[in-house]
């Protein structure tokens, strides 16, 4: 994901996890959340195109660490992006408005 804009929620990387593979991102918004969150990825400096390469590089060669974190991935989102979990987050957001 060499995207270098800090994109809130960048359905990408989502679909990525969800293919069980993992990610390569900058440090920046949504992608840095979302790889620090599930453990599914490696985030280089933001805008440091040596660093992100080398680490894309690493999961390249390594398949064992690529398969590992790409099922972390996969378990992230069939874990914390379902429909039933967000519907329990909006559930709880109007509950506590109606308090």
């Amino acid at each position: 994901m060499p995207s270098i804009y800090h994109d809130l929620y960048p359905y990408v990387v989502i679909e990525v996890f969800s293919m069980a593979r993992p990610v390569v991102a900058f440090a920046l918004g949504g992608p840095k959340e979302l790889v620090e969150s599930s453990g599914a990825g490696l985030l280089a400096s933001p805008y440091d195109l040596e660093e992100f390469s080398e680490k894309a590089e690493n999961l390249a060669l390594d398949s064992k660490r690529s398969f590992e974190l790409g099922l972390k991935g996969r378990a992230y989102v069939e874990n914390k992006l379902t429909p039933a979990r967000y519907a329990e987050k909006l559930k709880k957001v109007l509950e506590d408005v109606l308090r």
